[in-house]
């Protein structure tokens, strides 16, 4: 019964209770019939019994214990294989090859030697080292090439790649996926994540402000913030000096003023159209596999947010609310609502998509997102609190010029100037530390919990313009670095700010990590390493 419930939808969740059920009865069996032809049967049982309710060390007891008493017993072949599993489960990889070593040397053409194999390299990824899990499941596919496990290795490494957010190598092993033999839901996963790093790189290519004219940069690519019309003369530092030139823009929101776009950026942008049309054909093409699997409204989801990025964010949202609609109460009713805030999000809409957000809260609070849900939700409520410091930003700024004699007063600052004005002149550079801090949030809102790496990169870049020698403006001058660095994959950029960092800011912990940054890109470059190690976050 148990095992009948854990392949079920329930999973080892539903069937633990009947695990433990007959955990008991193997045992009054033992107790009362020591001397039976089934202890050893029993045994084995109550190991792969605590194997399936998680415990992993009750399991290795059982299996150890079998072995023991029962030396010579049928099931040695599996219990050696199952010991190794519940071991590499506990973290314990020495454990774990012991186990698989007794095995091969026992039986050496059993076929859980490759299952074997196969469990060791997955579970890799439990150190969370990337790069050699994508090894270890590689080497398994060369040793083991057509093994029923090399498809669930080969779709293990793409999925890695696609949770890296390296949707160009995720496409690629994808596509290497599906031409071995996978099973039907392996298949369809396979095409879906397909369909959806070919729309990941899309969106990212899309969310350059660069690739748009004055007249059709999207709202959500804007700078809404205090129009600032002044600068802090004379104390504008190298790095502030760099990035705002870097940043191409002459206008006050360091926004695109083109008129018209180059050829290059054209063809960029019909290469990101064609991707999503690409990805809409691999979702239709999905429709009625969907359909068997049970799975159509969730791919409806998809297909609405890609239908969105296609220039449809109107029809996208009805198809999404129509989703909601039919399921209610349920986790695919909470991703259409997610989805739905993820388009008001893009367009700038940011009321909009928190009600959408605390929506798809409120059905699966719980779920991975629900969770996603109320991170952008409370994001962009503290995004909109630091933007309201920022209401007064270009005054404080004025009275701090005012304060260090770089601009002449006005009758307003009067308070500045007298005999007495000390803690005046203190309160204005404190305001002006916070405004800058408040700008700083705001961008790295932006970039850490909104997903909007460009636009907050013109963030950043406007702390450097308009609070040069503020307090943020190390962690600023860092961040720049790090978006070219590990988003925009720009290694000359980022080195050229890294530098900039440690040149402007000496003494502060971003110029430490700057350095060693920069010396992981010089040193990556110089072995022509495809395998770069993101620095840090800002």
């Amino acid at each position: 019964e148990a095992e009948r419930l854990r392949s079920g939808p329930g999973g080892a969740d539903a069937a633990s209770a009947q695990y433990g059920k007959a955990i008991e009865k193997c045992h009054d069996l033992i107790r009362y019939h020591p001397n039976s032809g089934y202890v050893d049967d029993a045994l084995f049982m109550i190991g792969m019994s605590h194997l399936h309710r998680g415990e992993y060390v009750q399991a290795q007891d059982s299996f150890r214990d079998l072995l023991e008493r029962h030396p010579e017993t049928d099931f040695r072949e599996r219990t050696w294989f199952n010991m190794g599993v519940a071991a590499l489960r506990t973290g314990d990889v020495g454990g774990a090859s012991k186990a698989f070593e007794s095995l091969r040397g026992e039986f050496p053409s059993s076929k859980y030697n490759v299952e074997a194999s196969y469990q060791t390299a997955a579970r890799q990824l439990d150190t969370r080292d990337n790069v050699a899990a994508r090894a270890a499941l590689d080497a398994f596919i060369g040793e083991f090439p057509k093994s029923t496990f090399a498809a669930e290795a080969q779709v293990m490494i793409a999925t890695i790649y696609y949770d890296e957010h390296r949707y160009a190598e995720a496409q690629g092993e994808f596509e290497k996926a599906l031409r071995m033999d996978l099973s039907d839901d392996q298949r369809y996963d396979a095409r879906l994540f397909l369909a959806l790093a070919k729309r990941k790189q899309a969106e990212e290519i899309l969310a350059d402000p660069a690739l748009y004219t004055r007249e059709d940069l999207p709202d959500g690519l804007r700078l809404q913030l205090p129009v600032a019309r002044d600068s802090l003369a004379g104390e504008s530092s190298t790095a502030s000096a760099t990035t705002a030139a870097d940043a191409g823009a002459n206008d006050s929101d360091l926004a695109a003023t083109a008129e018209e776009l180059p050829d290059s950026l054209r063809a960029l942008r019909k290469n990101a159209f064609d991707l999503l049309g690409q990805a809409q054909k691999g979702l239709d093409d999905l429709r009625k596999p969907a359909r068997k699997l049970g799975l159509e409204l969730g791919l409806r989801v998809e297909l609405a947010s890609t239908v969105a990025l296609l220039g449809d964010p109107d029809g996208a949202i009805a198809e999404l609310d129509q989703i909601a609609r039919t399921d209610p109460r349920g986790v695919t009713g909470a991703q259409a609502h997610y989805a739905i805030g993820e388009i008001q999000r893009r367009r700038g809409n940011l009321r909009e998509a928190q009600v959408a957000y605390d929506a798809a809260q409120r059905i699966s609070r719980n779920s991975d997102v629900g969770q996603l849900a109320q991170k952008k939700s409370l994001a962009i409520r503290a995004r909109g609190a630091a933007l309201e410091k920022l209401e007064n930003a270009p005054e404080v700024r004025r009275r701090l010029r005012v304060a260090r004699g770089l601009e002449a007063p006005v009758d307003a600052d009067a308070d500045l100037m007298g005999p007495d004005s000390i803690r005046t002149r203190l309160d204005a550079e404190l305001r002006y530390e916070e405004t800058a801090a408040a700008l700083l949030r705001v961008a790295e809102i932006d970039l850490l919990e909104l997903d909007q790496p460009r636009l907050a990169l013109r963030e950043f870049q406007r702390v450097l313009r308009d609070y040069p020698n503020s307090g943020a403006s190390p962690r600023a001058a860092f961040a720049i670095g790090w978006i070219y660095d590990t988003v925009l994959l720009d290694t000359p950029r980022a080195l050229d700010a890294y530098d900039a960092v440690v040149r402007e800011y000496p003494g502060s912990p971003q110029a430490r990590q700057a350095r060693e940054s920069a010396h992981l890109l010089r040193t990556a470059a110089s072995q022509s390493t495809s395998e770069v190690q993101p620095s840090s976050q800002p």
